[in-house]
């Protein structure tokens, strides 16, 4: 992947390291030069101040006798032993000047000597051309006073000179040290830049086909340890693919498996409800869309047409008045049975409920109705089914009916016996007590054992008669 050169690591830092050679080659020797600069400085400032000082001390007996040939004859020594003086001159004690190295310029009057300063006054000023002048103004003393003033303007040309020198000297010496630290810093530059740029592409090249890839760099350094981590990562990555295509391919025929149990599964619980003999509705509590309806669904409620396959169409604009016309004659007795189905058919979904409903045509519905909840327990619906019990209430009606005339019959066969008991009991105590009043009279051996056979069969006769009273009055 090429980088474009305005963003290459190894033009950045060749530039770094070119500005910092750069500022400390400027640096140190703007300093010096400064300080050459400074000390020229000085030493012309203290040779004027000196000569001055010389000249002043030599020419007071001659400005006290107001001799201005020996002060013009002092000016002009002075103007030729030192080359930059510009201008020298003395004054009065009133400021005009007495002697002047440009003759045509005595007699003026010069500003700030009138009177003379009383100590030496260094000072600059700028030229007409603009370069700079140091204008030192020594007072001659007669006596110990002030009588009149030597002033002396010298050129500082020589400074700026000394300056350019210097200037050009050090600028030669740092190009020299700067194409120095041009070819240091590329150098520098190649050795950090390229290894990157080798991994930057090495990288480019494994993320668009991940392979063994090693950048074999025998540095002792950080990039050596950069390298040594990019080679780590790249066998972890391999590592971590191959195992994430294992576990991928692992999970994809895990959920192949899931699917095609989870297919058998609804292939079975709708083979099933297709097959059950009750019919099946469930209406979504999200929009009272009907999400499932079985085919006993249909034939149960007499569906015809698109109504076949109910599943999708909405239940208040579809299926909710055809129920209201299967259960009522008119509208009001339809939705007067509504109710039995349970709120959630009309979008309310309660706790489970159950009821019956009569249609028009004579037939008896039983009705049951639950909530559909998911596993997280949110509720998706409400299934409602439906069985004919027309049939079974007949049945059962009949059943009821014979019940009763059997418990009639037998309460009837109860009565019979119970009164009948009734009935052969009292002769029978009759019997037995005249038995006993014929046992006690006078009888021969054979008498009384007829008579103890007539009692025992009586008291075994009695005993019957009981228990057949006391089953009737269980019963």
């Amino acid at each position: 992947m090429p980088i474009a050169r305005r963003h290459r690591l190894g033009t950045r830092i060749s530039a770094l390291v070119l500005a910092l050679v750069a500022a400390a080659i400027a640096l140190p020797t703007a300093l010096i030069v400064a300080d050459s600069c400074r000390t020229l400085r000085v030493a012309l400032v203290d040779a004027a101040r000196s000569s001055a000082r010389l000249v002043a001390l030599s020419s007071s007996e001659a400005l006290a006798g107001d001799d201005v040939d020996s002060l013009r004859t002092f000016v002009a020594n002075y103007c030729h032993e030192n080359p930059d003086v510009q201008r020298a001159l003395f004054t009065d004690k009133a400021g005009r000047v007495i002697a002047h190295s440009e003759p045509e310029l005595e007699g003026q009057q010069i500003e700030g000597l009138d009177p003379p300063p009383s100590g030496e006054v260094v000072g600059d000023e700028n030229a007409a051309d603009g370069s700079e002048q140091l204008v030192v103004d020594v007072p001659v003393l007669i006596s110990g006073e002030p009588f009149g003033t030597f002033e002396t303007v010298t050129s500082l040309a020589a400074i700026d000179a000394a300056a350019r020198h210097a200037m050009g000297r050090a600028a030669w010496i740092s190009l020299l040290l700067l194409l120095g630290g041009a070819l240091a810093a590329r150098r520098v530059a190649r050795s950090i830049a390229a290894p990157i740029t080798a991994l930057s592409n090495a990288a480019v090249d494994f993320a668009a086909t991940p392979r063994e890839l090693r950048m074999g760099l025998e540095r002792h350094d950080e990039i050596g340890l950069l390298a040594g981590a990019f080679d780590s990562m790249t066998t972890q990555v391999l590592a971590q693919r191959d195992a994430l295509r294992a576990h991928s391919d692992e999970l994809e025929k895990s959920v192949e498996e899931r699917t095609a149990q989870l297919s058998r599964t609804e292939t079975l619980l709708r083979a099933m409800s297709e097959c059950s003999p009750v019919a099946m509705l469930v209406i979504s509590a999200a929009d009272g869309g009907v999400l499932y309806a079985n085919r006993r669904f249909a034939q149960l409620w007499h569906l015809e047409g698109p109504l076949l396959d109910p599943i999708g169409l909405d239940w208040n604009l579809r299926l909710r008045p055809l129920l209201i016309e299967r259960l009522g004659n008119d509208r009001a007795a339809g939705e007067a049975q509504l109710p039995k189905l349970g709120r959630g058919i009309d979008g309310v979904v309660p706790a489970e409920h159950a009821g019956e409903l009569r249609l028009t045509d004579g037939r008896i519905l039983r009705t049951e109705a639950v909530p559909v909840i998911d596993a997280a327990g949110a509720i998706l619906g409400r299934l409602h089914v439906f069985e004919d019990v027309t049939e079974a209430k007949r049945v059962a009606s009949a059943l009821e009916s014979a019940r009763d005339e059997a418990l009639a019959a037998a309460r009837l066969k109860s009565e019979f016996l119970a009164n009948m008991s009734h009935e052969i009991r009292t002769p029978m105590n009759g019997v037995l007590g005249f038995v006993e009043m014929l046992a006690a009279t006078n009888l021969d051996a054979r008498q009384r054992d007829y008579l103890d056979t007539v009692r025992s069969s009586g008291e075994s006769l009695l005993t019957i008669l009981n228990d057949i009273l006391d089953f009737s009055k269980i019963e």
